[in-house]
């Protein structure tokens, strides 16, 4: 099927060119080279210092894998969610335990190939962005958009990387760090288009491999289905054969019916 053997290449294709931003734009993580050793970063900041999500670094800290972690109980607070800090020194000291020895394997190990269904439809992203006052007017917004997506936080460049973490570290932060999935970040508005291309190209070659799996899977049951109906006689309407000869159309061969799958009619 030559259509179904073009459509695979325009996911890789895709994927490629998302992946190569990503690698070249790796050295992101250098954005905390200059703060203290002794810095607390925000656990949605430690994520994106680690290559991970937010939602993978809180199992990481749930089963006690993770780096160490400090939690200081907020006034009138006695639930388990105070906010959780990091020291630079212990990210750097659990990240350089757990380098992997190429910047593919970097990508891959955190998710952002878009080669896996989940990586695409149910995986969280580290997102730049700022919140849309009610009333602002943002172009190109779409309905519903709360949300104005600075970039991807690990393809931000460096220069605007080491701005956008200082205005989130701010006493009054300008913007936030947010983790969504492609999709979610699709659904906002956008600060630059060219920024997010790549990411609805990933999108886009993710609902094209999804829509022709789905024919092919319906394909394969009606195609499943014809052996049986053929072996009926063509039942009219009226209960008679349609197949011609004395026996209504029999087969004198073996039935097809028996090679359904679990011997079913």
């Amino acid at each position: 099927m030559g259509s179904n053997e073009q459509s695979a290449e325009e996911p890789g294709q895709a994927n490629d060119r998302v992946v190569e931003q990503l690698i070249e734009l790796e050295n992101a993580w250098r954005i905390f080279d200059g703060l203290a050793p002794d810095t607390a970063i925000p656990g949605e900041l430690a994520a994106v210092f680690l290559g991970v999500s937010d939602r993978t670094l809180k199992r990481l800290r749930g089963r006690g894998d993770g780096p160490p972690y400090v939690q200081y109980p907020e006034s009138g607070s006695v639930r388990r969610n105070q906010r959780v800090l990091y020291i630079l020194s212990d990210l750097r000291k659990w990240r350089e335990h757990k380098r992997v020895t190429s910047t593919i394997e970097a990508a891959t190990a955190r998710g952002l190939t878009f080669t896996t269904r989940d990586s695409v439809f149910h995986d969280e992203h580290p997102f730049w962005a700022q919140r849309i006052l009610d009333g602002e007017p943002v172009m190109g917004a779409p309905e519903g958009a709360t949300l104005l997506i600075l970039g991807h936080a690990l393809c931000v460049p460096e220069d605007s990387s080491r701005e956008l973490l200082a205005a989130a570290l701010d006493v009054e932060p300008k913007v936030a760090l947010v983790h969504l999935t492609l999709a979610e970040a699709l659904d906002q508005a956008w600060d630059r288009s060219v920024d997010r291309l790549p990411f609805h190209r990933a999108y886009l070659a993710a609902l094209l491999h999804e829509s022709l799996l789905a024919v092919s899977r319906q394909e394969a049951i009606e195609f499943a289905e014809i052996p049986a109906d053929r072996a009926g006689g063509g039942r009219d309407s009226d209960g008679s054969g349609s197949g011609s000869g004395s026996d209504g159309g029999r087969s004198s061969g073996p039935s097809p019916r028996r090679r359904r799958p679990g011997g079913g009619l």
